[in-house]
């Protein structure tokens, strides 16, 4: 008999599902995250490490199936401020983490040429590279103070680190 997929069993099977039923209705399937259990190697990455915080115990995720452009298998969606995404492959045995993103939202607002928007520190960290973001650890300030603003390159040598944005995230209320 082969293995059960290591993320909690009702959440892979709806990602099963949503894999199956994506090209005939939405990319998207809403679960309650109520009586989460996280895989082994979930459990096992140090998010404090990249500057994420730790993964909700409650409340709605959403779960993507597939992407035939992204390299990823499976996707969970957390929505909220800070919200989450979080990346894995299937490798025929288990879902296996890829990396995740996490998005802070700001009190401040700033005006661009497409509008206004909320300042936000987006912290992201991929084992490897997929869809679009690189390996490793980056971290992105945009808003109005001028200073964290960095433009963005080949290679995310534009990236800040955690001791440049903590005190901001702290005085957002989002680090202790």
């Amino acid at each position: 008999m082969r293995a059960k997929p290591t993320l909690h069993s009702q959440v892979m099977s709806l990602v099963g599902v949503s894999v199956l039923i994506a090209p005939l209705a939405s990319c998207l399937r809403t679960v309650n995250m109520g009586g989460w259990r996280h895989s082994p190697e979930m459990d096992s990455v140090d998010r404090s490490q990249h500057g994420f915080t730790p993964i909700p115990k409650a409340g709605p995720v959403s779960i993507e199936g597939s992407s035939s452009q992204g390299g990823y298998d499976a996707m969970l969606h957390f929505g909220g401020n800070p919200s989450r995404t979080i990346a894995f492959r299937w490798d025929g045995k288990a879902y296996l983490w890829l990396g995740e993103q996490e998005v802070f939202e700001g009190p401040r607002t700033y005006e661009t040429p497409d509008g206004r928007f909320q300042e936000q520190v987006t912290i992201t960290f991929y084992k490897e590279a997929v869809f679009g973001e690189f390996q490793g650890l980056t971290i992105q300030y945009l808003g109005p103070d001028e200073k964290l603003m960095r433009p963005r390159s080949e290679r995310p040598n534009w990236s800040l680190t955690l001791a440049e944005v903590n005190p901001l995230l702290e005085k957002w209320g989002f680090r202790r």
